[in-house]
């Protein structure tokens, strides 16, 4: 996500259409958040990985799909693609503080958890901006990002969720009730991503703009941890 935007920004650089000096320091700004972010992810796989919940194979396999992805797609994709995510991961984090996701987890793990969520939800409008300026403000290079933005976070998905598997029961098979409980959270009609459909769609909408999206950060929950 850094290289991307870092590379967006570089090729707008002489352009005129980048306009406000604004958005050349909201960029920065994104990606030192991000390298922060990165940080603490580093920190808290080694604490997982200790714990023989994680492993580094599941870091290295995340890290090479974005790296593919620079390889051989446009880099107005890759942006596009980004932007689509970071509307996906702002949606989630706000939905998983509002209805209370992480009331079990110990501390210190909870204070990390809840601040990438607030993150995630800070700066949700940096990469979309970008994309605007970048494409044009171009809708099919939006739709286009929404799209691929799942495929994506599909095989993401697919990655974890099989090494978590993998991780629990110790290389046997897992029973049907393990395989439940973890796509349970997202996938259930009570789940965060069920929850968060109506919010992913509304990205499709030409007049979108994710500051728009409002309601869900004036939940009391939500205001309360804000």
């Amino acid at each position: 996500m850094i290289e991307v935007a870092r590379r967006s920004l570089d090729a707008l650089e002489n352009s005129p259409s980048l306009g406000k000096q604004s958005l050349r320091d909201e960029v920065q700004w994104f990606c030192d958040q991000e390298l922060h972010h990165a940080n603490a992810h580093l920190k808290a796989m080694d604490a997982l990985e200790t714990q023989g919940a994680m492993s580094a194979e599941l870091s290295g396999q995340i890290e090479s799909v974005g790296k593919w992805l620079l390889k051989w797609l446009p880099l107005s994709w890759n942006l596009s693609i980004s932007a689509a995510i970071e509307n996906v991961t702002a949606a989630l984090a706000i939905l998983i503080l509002r209805d209370r996701v992480l009331d079990a987890v110990p501390e210190p793990m909870l204070g990390l958890l809840k601040w990438h969520c607030k993150e995630e939800w800070e700066h949700r409008h940096v990469i979309f901006d970008l994309m605007q300026v970048s494409t044009g403000r171009s809708y099919s290079a939006r739709v286009l990002g929404w799209f691929l933005s799942f495929v994506v976070l599909g095989v993401l998905g697919f990655w974890a969720t099989s090494h978590c598997l993998q991780m629990r029961t110790k290389n046997r098979l897992p029973r049907l009730s393990e395989i439940r409980s973890l796509f349970s959270l997202f996938l259930a009609e009570e789940g965060i991503l069920f929850k968060s459909i109506p919010y992913l769609l509304r990205y499709l909408q030409p007049g979108f703009h994710p500051l728009q999206s409002r309601e869900l950060l004036d939940h009391p929950r939500v205001r309360k941890t804000a």
